[in-house]
């Protein structure tokens, strides 16, 4: 058995490894805050699709339905690459668009890439929701506490959503569209 040493004793842990504790505790501060729109009319929205869960398709399907109209305008983004992380990426959609919708956090890495996106943008200043399903609203929950952008709205869809029917998802669907125009008006009176 061979020992390595670091290269410095000097050196920290600290200095380059970060520690979060899943059991959560509240940031120092809430980040930018971000204003809410009073309307969704005469507005641009990206809905920002992060892997591919088939319930999300038929989620941002009936969403994009649901906003689209008269003085509305949807943009679909497709996040499926390694790198969400780009700032570019971040700093380009919100300089183009008036508020962000991103979706699914539907397993531990989605829902910290979507938190962390939602995170972004709202330090950014835009107005953004994020989707997930139950059983990772605390992970994007305290993801976006550590990021200090505990203000951004998480909506919650059932923790079954991907294994349900068709018909299911849809119904389910059409019942919470409507929640996202809520928590990006809402925003506004927050």
């Amino acid at each position: 058995m061979s020992v390595v040493d670091s290269p410095s004793r000097d050196v920290a842990v600290s200095d380059y490894l970060t520690l979060i504790d899943p059991r959560g505790k509240a940031a120092d501060g809430d980040g930018v805050a971000v204003s809410g729109l009073p309307s969704l009319q005469g507005k641009k929205l990206a809905v920002v699709t992060q892997g591919g869960w088939r319930s999300w398709t038929y989620y941002r399907e009936r969403l994009e339905a649901y906003l689209d109209g008269p003085g509305k305008e949807i943009e679909h983004r497709r996040w499926q690459d390694d790198r969400p992380y780009l700032p570019e990426r971040y700093d380009e959609i919100a300089s183009s668009v008036d508020a962000a919708v991103i979706g699914l956090g539907n397993c531990g890495s989605c829902t910290n890439s979507v938190a962390t996106a939602a995170a972004e943008l709202a330090a950014r200043g835009l107005p953004v929701v994020v989707i997930v399903t139950a059983g990772f609203q605390t992970l994007a929950e305290k993801t976006l506490q550590y990021k200090k952008q505990a203000h951004v709205p998480v909506i919650s869809l059932p923790a079954a959503y991907e294994v349900m029917t068709e018909d299911e998802i849809i119904s389910i669907a059409d019942e919470r569209v409507a929640d996202v125009e809520a928590a990006l008006t809402q925003l506004a009176s927050s």
